[in-house]
């Protein structure tokens, strides 16, 4: 995994460019729902919910197989406290 430091302007704090960082990686189909929460620091619930809030459904679209096993391994190793990688 790649470390990423940069300067945000004072009106934005890191929870909130965590958060839009991961949102759109998410969206461009580089992380799955549950990578995506651990880069937002969030709970897998809370960034479904964060999804949501912004009209963006958390389910693959394409029912891709592959991409429906990379979710689940991801949400198993959330539930078991594992950290994974894309």
């Amino acid at each position: 995994m790649s470390t990423l430091t940069l300067s945000l302007p004072p009106h934005v704090d890191e929870a909130r460019a965590r958060l839009l960082l991961a949102i759109a990686l998410f969206q461009e189909d580089d992380l799955t729902v549950g990578r995506a929460a651990e880069v937002a620091g969030l709970s897998y619930r809370a960034f479904v919910d964060a999804l949501a809030a912004r009209g963006i459904p958390a389910v693959p679209a394409d029912d891709d197989p592959v991409t429906m096993h990379a979710e689940m391994e991801s949400v198993g190793a959330l539930l078991r406290g594992v950290e994974t990688h894309p």
